[in-house]
């Protein structure tokens, strides 16, 4: 049975004098009480974990306060870091899947056309926000294309082509749209897929595991773009990818392998490279 939730609201002064008496060091009690006024204690308390003796419930001495701080501080920058670089591998995607499936369908409204989709109905919500953001956008481009033009779609006229509506997309969107495509729709040759050169394009060797690439990406890009802890995070494992290190990771589910994720999707032509690149040297 569970126990109700009875523990008293402490004010930043008693917080510090708790950590205090558990053998924290604390340099400035003033720069101490600044920082938690602005960065609430149940957020930055696990950037002191790893000083703390889990058997004695103190501190190992010689911890400090901003010790934590540090750390906290570095994951700020680390999400900073990895929102940046997966905003390069977003672009990258839409890119791909309109220069890969639009020419095939020979269709700008192909992502309108039921039947490319394994299921309509799973991606009909996506649509219909697509529809609704894109109607209320005051964008220069928005507003002149709904203003002069209108495709064959009976249910979403006032759509744009595949190209311009993936601007208004997050990347949840996109993963939608495109786990939910029939890929048998986009077989050519003898063993080949539209697809499935989306995902090698970008490293993976097949449509299965780059899916999951992109879920695992859509999870770190959601946790940096909410501001929550990318550091130490356990996080979905992307598949093969902790095979590629040299050393490889005693923890696969935590943010080095998404970084090895993101240098392995670092095809030639993709545009991000260079970021990844110039922060390595």
């Amino acid at each position: 049975m569970q126990d109700e939730y009875m523990k008293p609201y402490q004010t930043s002064v008693q917080l510090i004098n708790r950590l205090v008496s558990h053998n924290l060091l604390i340099e400035s009690s003033s720069s101490a009480h600044a920082f938690l006024e602005k960065v609430n204690y149940h957020r930055f308390k696990i950037y002191l974990y790893p000083y703390l003796d889990l058997v004695s419930h103190s501190y190992s001495d010689g911890a400090t306060f901003e010790n934590g701080v540090a750390l906290y501080e570095f994951d700020d920058e680390l999400r900073d870091f990895l929102f940046s670089l997966i905003t390069h591998f977003e672009i990258a995607l839409r890119s791909r899947i309109d220069h890969s499936i639009t020419p095939y369908t020979d269709s700008l409204f192909w992502y309108l056309d039921s039947s490319y989709y394994k299921d309509f109905v799973i991606v009909q919500p996506v649509l219909d926000g697509f529809d609704r953001q894109f109607l209320k956008s005051k964008d220069d481009f928005a507003v002149h294309y709904t203003n002069r033009y209108r495709s064959s779609s009976t249910q979403y006229p006032l759509l744009p082509p595949f190209w311009a509506v993936a601007e208004y997309a997050s990347f949840g969107d996109i993963l939608k749209l495109f786990t939910a495509l029939d890929p048998r729709r986009f077989d050519y040759g003898k063993q080949q897929n539209h697809l499935k050169d989306i995902a090698i394009w970008f490293g993976s060797k097949n449509l299965e595991e780059f899916t999951g690439w992109l879920q695992v990406l859509r999870d770190v890009r959601n946790r940096a773009a909410h501001h929550n802890r990318v550091w130490n995070a356990n996080l979905r494992e992307p598949r093969r990818i902790a095979s590629f290190a040299v050393h490889k990771p005693a923890m696969p589910n935590r943010i080095y392998t998404v970084l090895m994720l993101l240098k392995k999707g670092s095809s030639p032509e993709f545009v991000g490279r260079t970021s990844i690149n110039h922060r390595e040297k």
